[in-house]
């Protein structure tokens, strides 16, 4: 006797619907699960005896055979488990459906006693059951919030596999026990959350409200640092941070999230898809309202940042997506890892090779870095002189190829504050009036580009769009050029420039851009000449912030 249940698996960030085949005859005991099934899958075979026998069924006793098909796609997971213990007891007979299974997806995990606990990517496989004209979906109870999120199809919530098999008694079974959902009905609704730090995280990140107490009020002095993480966020573009140890570098990077926008619908769903996929959703929220702001250590692995393993899995450039990735010792991580960022940061997602499959991961996210100037930390500080070797910093530097250094837009020298700012503090701009000037220019950049849709700045502009929108009087062309000259700039370096302009004059409310947009521009791109003038010079001391437009 054959049957034939319809279940998902995950491939990248989306979903794919799968065909779970079963066919069952007498003879002597064998099961078996064909159609490319990872560990898991293979071990299912345990977790469904159990849970039909402790769930008042019997194991048929026989030739049970299970296909996941297509059979050339690779599988993983524990989803197929509910899928498969419903094929099998309809194939011995034990259950009779009385509804079209072709309308009805099932997913979920199988306990030993028979109770259905949840799978991560409930997002993306509800979307693809929608999309392929699917009329159920027969889930997890604890995965009904996080599928609330998506609207127009029929959720059923089951706990146990008995629940699983009452359903199919009937069309009227079924329609009592499903839920139609509009988005976020269900998210909306009081649930426990975890409690503590990691709580009171989860809950602004999915509340929208400010994270912790956190302000850049609190950062002394360093506006100029101040304005540059302004630009960064208003326009999209990746920032490197260089000082001594203790100039407040992390401290700056840390409270990037307080001048965040908050996510737009779309880019919200699509976040929490990610995460769900990841595992990193919190039973009890609903969509992500906060932008991700991912700090992995220095000693991170490649598939760790990027992405990848056996069976590909996001990295952190891919939890970063719509966010910031920051990351404090840029020179310390791996130099596979700094190389392996050129193709995210340019194209705004990572593409997973491996022999029998080709995943493509979403990572459009500001790459926000910071480091010491020289193995000291002292290169760039007038107090304190640097006692490095030029050899060393040299070598310092070679991690961080030129190519890597030109995808930073901004390069931005942090000074060491004087005492006497410390015992007489300033505290200067607060976090709420930076987040205004970014709030006025992203709204400037998204009636600028309405029709490239979402999530698309200055930063992202092409060769076109930068001739376009980027234009400068002659006078501001030529200085321009000399600076390009001086700076030994490339094409990227050049136009970076450029977009960065943009971006102030958005900040300001310009229209155009002048030479003071230019010359602020310029000032956040030295970093590559000073380092340059330093190695041709190596007896010579660098004034800080030496370079070329400073006001």
């Amino acid at each position: 006797m054959f049957f034939r249940t319809y279940s998902a698996t995950l491939i990248g960030v989306n979903s794919r619907i799968i065909e779970v085949e079963v066919d069952f005859k007498k003879g002597l005991p064998n099961n078996t699960i064909v159609g490319l099934p990872d560990p898991a899958i293979r071990e299912a075979r345990e977790r469904v005896n159990a849970a039909i026998r402790n769930s008042g069924f019997e194991f048929p006793i026989g030739r049970l055979t299970v296909n996941l098909a297509p059979a050339q796609l690779k599988k993983e997971g524990t989803s197929f488990d509910m899928a498969i213990a419903t094929g099998i007891l309809l194939v011995s007979n034990q259950i009779k459906s009385r509804i079209d299974i072709s309308r009805l997806l099932l997913i979920g995990e199988l306990a030993l006693d028979g109770m259905i606990r949840p799978v991560r990517g409930i997002i993306a496989i509800v979307q693809e059951a929608r999309e392929k004209g699917i009329l159920y979906v027969v889930l997890p109870k604890e995965n009904m919030n996080e599928a609330s999120l998506v609207s127009g199809i029929k959720l059923v919530p089951v706990e146990r596999l008995k629940e699983v098999a009452e359903i199919f008694a009937s069309e009227e079974s079924i329609e009592a026990k499903q839920v139609t959902c509009d988005r976020g009905v269900l998210s909306n609704r009081k649930m426990d959350k975890p409690g503590g730090i990691l709580g009171d995280r989860y809950a602004s990140m999915y509340s929208g409200t400010d994270e912790g107490s956190m302000d850049f009020s609190e950062v002394i002095g360093q506006e100029y640092v101040k304005r540059a993480a302004q630009i960064c966020i208003a326009g999209a573009h990746n920032m490197l941070l260089i000082g001594s140890p203790g100039s407040g570098k992390t401290m700056v990077a840390s409270r990037l999230p307080t001048i965040m926008p908050d996510l737009s619908e779309e880019e919200s769903i699509e976040t929490t898809k990610i995460y769900s996929i990841a595992g990193l959703l919190v039973e009890g929220f609903g969509l992500m309202k906060k932008r991700p702001f991912r700090a992995p250590h220095s000693t991170a692995s490649n598939v760790s940042i990027i992405g990848g393993g056996k069976n590909p899995i996001p990295g952190e450039i891919t939890l970063a997506h719509n966010g910031v990735l920051f990351l404090d010792e840029f020179p310390e991580f791996n130099r596979n890892v700094i190389q392996a960022l050129r193709q995210p940061v340019e194209n705004g997602s990572i593409t997973i090779s491996r022999a029998d499959t080709r995943i493509t991961f979403p990572a459009r996210f500001i790459l926000v870095g910071s480091m010491n100037p020289c193995p000291c930390g002292y290169l760039f500080d007038s107090d304190n002189e640097c006692h490095c070797d030029p050899r060393k910093v040299r070598q310092y530097y070679m991690k961080l190829s030129a190519p890597i250094l030109d995808r930073f837009d901004l390069q931005v020298v942090v000074n060491p504050l004087k005492i006497d700012s410390m015992i007489t503090p300033d505290r200067g701009t607060n976090s709420s009036s930076i987040k205004q000037g970014v709030l006025v220019a992203r709204e400037t950049q998204n009636r600028r580009f309405k029709d490239m849709g979402g999530g698309y700045y200055n930063s992202n502009m092409n060769d076109e769009e930068v001739e376009k929108y980027c234009v400068i009087k002659n006078d501001v062309k030529k200085l321009l050029f000399e600076a390009a000259r001086i700076y030994n700039m490339s094409m990227r370096g050049f136009q970076k420039v450029l977009k960065v302009a943009r971006t102030i004059a958005d900040l300001d409310q310009k229209e155009n851009i002048g030479e003071d947009e230019v010359l602020e521009a310029l000032n956040y791109r030295g970093v590559s000449h000073i380092l340059s003038s330093y190695f041709r010079n190596k007896s010579g001391l660098l004034t800080p912030n030496s370079s070329f437009g400073k006001k």
